[in-house]
């Protein structure tokens, strides 16, 4: 059946089969098109079909030739529409449903992002958007040519970018800018003790050694010098680098409270929900419940996607927002302990990452409200700093 048919209307009509010939005799008199021939089974009747108008006309030039006819089914368009008369909603929402696919075939229903390394899509699309580039935007408005240079100087984050139309969807890859990081001129430098300690062993690659293996020294004292008396020319300058080896000492203290507060959920679960179509967002519906300040967040966004990948321009935003109270709770002797020592582990693991452990001794003491661990390390460590230094101070 062709479209222009269903948009008509059609009807099927029935004769009986003694008086075929003569329908085809006044068919062809009047040039009035049918199909779908059919002779039943019995021999007795014939069926054809025909668009509403010309099914009309045939019935008035059957009955002015009294030929018997009947109508045995109907469809298209103009069917429909009478017989959903009544329910005004379909027919509204039939009207604007094609209404949208019409006006959808005019704006940018996706954008397709490659080439983004470090860059997330979400980023990239709220770079093109400065631009100008958002889904539901006119195609007509769309010159990519012009876009691509509006881009390209608009935005800190994107050095080129090519954009190619394949229908209603943009395909954009792009290249991250890489930013140049500025360098700082290499000033002359010592090597101070960053803490206290006696040292061990010295590996100076460049500079002059003031201190000596086995002397104790203390923080910020002076190591290896970047000022040295060369015979040729006199002092000279030179940016100190090497290491220096020590043992050193190191307290650590760690308090964990018996009593604490803990986060506990209530059964209560309020969900927003929004209709995003073109990045318009549209509230729908939200469950009851009251949101006060002590409550969790979790947004979700799924996309409404098509077979192979195609995303549509339509997604569905959920918020579930979580209320919560604090209750107290007290912790038993070995869960305050385990976190303790947990937490102590963590701490020397953060301080002393090149450390060599040496010996550790550890003093717990539990009180009324907290359980502490004090605990003494000693180590062999690089205590080497660098510390920049001018010309211009050596002069004053």
């Amino acid at each position: 059946m062709s479209a222009r048919w269903f948009l008509c209307g059609w009807r099927r009509m029935e004769i009986c089969a003694a008086d075929a010939s003569a329908v085809l005799n006044l068919c062809m008199r009047y040039g009035m098109n049918y199909c779908r021939w059919n002779n039943d089974t019995d021999g007795k009747t014939v069926s054809f079909e025909m668009s509403a108008y010309t099914a009309s006309l045939f019935c008035r030039r059957c009955a002015e030739e009294g030929i018997p006819v009947r109508t045995t089914a109907r469809g298209g368009l103009p069917h429909l529409v009478y017989r959903y008369r009544h329910r005004v909603g379909l027919l509204v929402g039939g009207v604007l449903g094609l209404s949208i696919v019409f006006a959808s075939s005019r704006v940018l229903w996706d954008i397709r992002i490659s080439g983004n390394e470090h860059m997330t899509v979400r980023q990239v699309r709220e770079e093109l958007a400065v631009s100008g580039l958002c889904i539901g935007m006119p195609l007509e408005a769309l010159d990519t040519g012009e876009m691509e240079m509006r881009i390209q100087l608009d935005s800190e984050r994107i050095s080129w970018i090519s954009i190619n139309m394949s229908g209603t969807v943009a395909h954009v890859e792009i290249r991250e800018r890489v930013p140049t990081p500025e360098k700082e001129p290499l000033l002359p430098a010592n090597l101070i003790a960053r803490c206290e300690g006696v040292v061990e062993e010295l590996e100076v690659y460049t500079g002059t050694p003031v201190v000596q293996a086995g002397r104790a020294v203390q923080q910020g004292e002076l190591l290896v010098s970047g000022l040295y008396d060369s015979q040729a020319v006199g002092w000279r300058v030179t940016r100190a680098a090497g290491r220096v080896l020590a043992r050193t000492v190191h307290d650590f203290t760690v308090e964990v409270p018996l009593i604490y507060e803990e986060k506990q959920y209530t059964d209560e679960r309020i969900v927003k929900k929004t209709l995003i179509f073109f990045e318009k967002e549209i509230k729908l519906f939200k469950n009851s419940g009251i949101l006060g300040e002590s409550c969790d967040k979790i947004s979700n966004v799924d996309s409404c996607t098509l077979g192979e990948g195609v995303s549509l321009p339509i997604s569905l935003q959920t918020e579930c927002y979580l209320p919560y109270a604090y209750r107290t709770v007290q912790r038993n002797h070995e869960q305050v302990q385990t976190l303790a020592y947990y937490e102590l582990e963590r701490l020397i693991a953060q301080e002393l990452p090149e450390g060599i452990l040496l010996r550790k001794v550890i003093t717990p003491t539990l009180g009324e409200d907290t359980f502490r661990l004090q605990c003494r390390i000693y180590c062999l460590e690089n205590i080497a700093e660098l510390q920049p230094f001018s010309v211009e101070e050596l002069a004053r």
